[in-house]
């Protein structure tokens, strides 16, 4: 691999770690302050406009499909790991390497709970046809947090986010290709 890619890869990666770092506190934020005004408009927005055609609920479903897929693929490399293969860490120790391994299946589990949840409330939507149930990662975290466990999913979800994003930066620092 020339080394502009990767180059863009690494850099990639940083960006990511930084979104994750940022998404890891808006959850933390959430639960401090319990949500506030934290606006899903643009989600309902997309569902109504999709719910609107003549295909609308078969879209919106399908939407909700294609979303529980990639978490379940997120969840299958979590829990395989198999984004070791990305990274050269043949130099690193072999506590370094588990330590690495754990941080990056806990964050890709955890990116994978939040966007199955996205994918549930987007279903909801297509299955009664009200635009008002789907939601984006803000309504995922709300309907996390209203249940028994909220407050101890969200601090799970949180730190999940804050793992991915310190392998991001792992990745970035490592990246075979």
């Amino acid at each position: 691999m020339s080394g502009g890619e990767r180059l863009r890869k690494r850099v990639g990666a940083v960006a990511k770690a930084i979104a994750m770092v940022a998404l890891a506190a808006v959850v933390l934020r959430y639960l401090m302050g319990r949500g506030g005004a934290a606006g899903n408009s643009s989600a309902v927005s997309v569902s109504a406009d999709l719910l609107a055609l003549p295909a609308g609920r078969a879209l919106l479903g399908l939407s909700a499909v294609v979303v529980l897929v990639l978490a379940a693929a997120m969840t299958y490399t979590g829990v395989r790991r198999t984004f070791m293969g990305d990274l050269d860490v043949r130099r690193l120790a072999p506590s370094a390497r588990r330590a690495i391994a754990s941080v990056g299946a806990l964050g890709h589990l955890a990116r994978a709970a939040a966007l199955a949840v996205v994918g549930v409330l987007v279903g909801s939507a297509a299955v009664v046809a009200d635009p008002r149930r789907a939601g984006g990662l803000d309504a995922a975290l709300r309907a996390l947090g209203e249940t028994g466990l909220g407050d101890t999913l969200l601090v799970v979800v949180a730190l999940g986010f804050a793992a991915f994003g310190l392998y991001c930066l792992v990745d970035a620092a490592t990246r075979r290709a």
